[in-house]
């Protein structure tokens, strides 16, 4: 089993979650760098989101965070995964 296969059975059913921390990501970034490249993070992590919806198909029926956003607005920040508030 190679790299790849690896990642894809990883990502199988965790769309949503792997999409959540790129929003969380690329919204950080976002707050980090001049406004100039803000629009580059948005990019950025809409194509990130594209390739998961490749690996999960599944995660694009739930998430329509990447057409809706207008461009170079930083991304919505993640929920937190757990109850817990530690977390």
């Amino acid at each position: 089993m190679g790299f790849l296969d690896k990642v894809k059975n990883a990502a199988k059913g965790r769309g949503a979650q792997i999409k959540g921390g790129i929003d969380k990501a690329s919204a950080e970034a976002a707050k980090r760098v001049e406004a100039k490249h803000r629009d580059t993070i948005g990019k950025a992590a809409d194509a990130a989101k594209q390739q998961v919806d490749k690996l999960d198909p599944q995660s694009a029926d739930t998430d329509r965070d990447a057409t809706t956003r207008p461009s170079g607005a930083p991304a919505a920040t993640a929920q937190p995964l757990s109850d817990d508030p530690q977390h």
